[in-house]
């Protein structure tokens, strides 16, 4: 848990005492007596806690809803039983709550015809979710007849809806959503795995994020302004991409205190590296067929980068990750351009570790296992490239020499620096060049200031968009072993709470997709 313990403040030793260490009996959550995917009951080395949401202190901002959760360890994670760590747990608990505030919404969203549940109540602020966490966690010991209540509870017709995430600690989790007593109110069981995976970090822009989900005066509750989905959705979902209309964006100085640092913390391996961009909605039905070719081109793309520098002796490993974002809800079909556009990137990681006497603390961070790390736009529909064969050789090529200097030099580089932006801003043609960069996340380093030979230069200037877009929405969550650990699971559970509905009036043009898609699949058969 070292790379994750500068995100929490110290914990309360009172709060520990809460917690029983005596293993329980019990299955999981949602599951019937008859499944046949119970765990054991045995569940030697499993604990299942409860934690209520208590009356709110106002200041905080606090939700009012009535909350419970139970947290289970997998009996297959023998490494974990032999030496229980509450502390550990604590802190999983924390930031899955966290997440919870996250989905809150979308989970309500499923039961549409009962638009009372969705006044509620969350933090507004970033130091204030931090404390709603704290504040709603309350750690206590689930005996049998708690848990054979929530099982009955999630066993009723009245569920609102089940979603399965992962969290922001790289954890699974399940949220049910269940009605209470009370108006207004509403049960959230939260079943979390323990199987932590190193290269994630997204909590940390989560929190920033979440500011601007709801807007409330802090006394009363107040009705969710529901935005375009998509604007919604990139808001919410971490590793959910969308890009959105320029006077819905978060502004640049909403952002302020993320540094370079905290951005290689988070992005760390699995920074997103393919990115599309359909400027039209379209029907569910679509989703999962397309996607799967995407995935299929970006794995295939992946090898034979990797062929590549395995040829060249590179200690190098190329990640393409795709994620889907939509714009144009129904609130702003007028805005409909003619056309649907796609926007890729590639991110190189050198797996290599560094010692850590030769890393650049202002560069590299606690939990990244990437030093070395560029961000180099592959191609957009926008953008008009004599070759794309010849650019991705000349991409290879390039970045063989790159690389060999960076093994030279026993160096580090950030992806993304002021010096080099201002070099592909002042490489755009007289009338061209895009506004300057006053973005805080691009900050100088002082290490990257090359730029890309002539035949990776766009003609069209929309990389600095794309790039500042794929970091603030595009966090990923999953390590360096993981192609696609967010996207499908985000589509799945989209599907299960009905979206469609709000895409219904979408165009989709499938033939267009369908070319560009064809397009790449043969630069792929003929690079290296």
């Amino acid at each position: 848990m070292s790379s994750y313990a500068h995100l929490y403040p110290k914990l309360d030793p009172a709060d520990e005492e809460q917690a029983a260490a005596q293993a329980c009996h019990w299955r999981p959550l949602g599951t019937s007596a008859s499944s046949e995917t119970e765990y054991e009951r045995k569940a030697i080395g499993s604990e299942t806690f409860t934690f209520i949401s208590r009356a709110a202190d106002p200041k905080h901002h606090c939700s009012t809803i009535t909350c419970s959760a139970a947290v289970s360890l997998r009996q297959k994670d023998d490494n974990l039983t032999s030496g229980y760590d509450e502390r550990v747990w604590k802190q999983i608990f924390r930031a899955a709550w966290i997440d919870v505030a996250l989905r809150l919404p979308f989970a309500l969203l499923a039961r549409q015809d009962r638009p009372d549940q969705l006044k509620i109540r969350l933090p507004s602020r970033v130091q204030e979710i931090e404390q709603w966490a704290d504040d709603t966690v309350s750690f206590e010991k689930a005996d049998h007849t708690q848990q054979a209540n929530m099982d009955a509870l999630l066993h009723t017709k009245e569920v609102l809806g089940c979603l399965e995430f992962p969290t922001s600690l790289g954890n699974e989790a399940k949220l049910h959503v269940l009605p209470a007593n009370e108006p207004l109110c509403f049960i959230v069981a939260l079943q979390i795995s323990h199987s932590l995976t190193d290269g994630s970090g997204a909590l940390a822009i989560l929190k920033l994020i979440l500011q601007h989900v709801v807007n409330f005066d802090g006394n009363t509750p107040a009705q969710i302004d529901l935005p375009p989905v998509s604007v919604l959705a990139s808001r919410l979902l971490p590793g959910f991409s969308a890009l959105v209309r320029e006077d819905a964006r978060p502004k640049p100085e909403q952002y302020e205190s993320i540094t370079m640092q905290q951005v290689c913390k988070m992005t760390g391996a699995g920074f997103h590296a393919f990115k599309l961009h359909f400027d039209r909605p379209f029907p569910p039905s679509e989703w999962g067929a397309t996607l799967n070719v995407v995935e299929q081109l970006s794995e295939d793309l992946t090898r034979k980068i990797n062929a590549f520098a395995k040829m060249h002796n590179l200690n190098v490993s190329f990640l393409i990750h795709a994620a889907w974002g939509l714009t144009n809800a129904r609130q702003n079909t007028q805005e409909m351009r003619s056309d649907t556009t796609m926007a890729g990137f590639v991110a190189i990681n050198s797996r290599r570790a560094f010692p850590l006497e030769l890393q650049d603390p202002t560069v590299s961070a606690q939990g990244c296992v990437s030093p070395v790390s560029i961000c180099i736009p592959i191609g957009a529909a926008t953008a008009d490239f004599a070759d794309p064969t010849e650019r991705l050789l000349m991409l290879s090529k390039y970045l063989a020499d790159e690389f060999k200097g960076v093994e030279k030099q026993r160096g580090t580089m950030a992806f993304l620096s002021e010096r080099w932006m201002q070099r592909l801003i002042a490489a755009h043609p007289a009338g061209e060049a895009p506004a300057p960069v006053q973005h805080p996340i691009l900050v100088a380093d002082g290490k990257y200031d090359r730029i890309l030979p002539p035949i990776l230069r766009s003609k069209k200037a929309l990389e600095v968009e794309l790039h500042t877009e794929a970091i603030l929405m595009g966090i990923d969550h999953g390590g360096p072993v993981n192609v696609t650990p967010i996207g499908c699971r985000w589509w799945s559970f989209r599907d299960q709470l009905h979206f469609g509905a709000d895409f219904s009036e979408g165009n989709f043009e499938k033939r267009q997709v369908q070319k560009y898609l064809s397009d790449w699949k043969k630069i792929l058969e003929e690079v290296v």
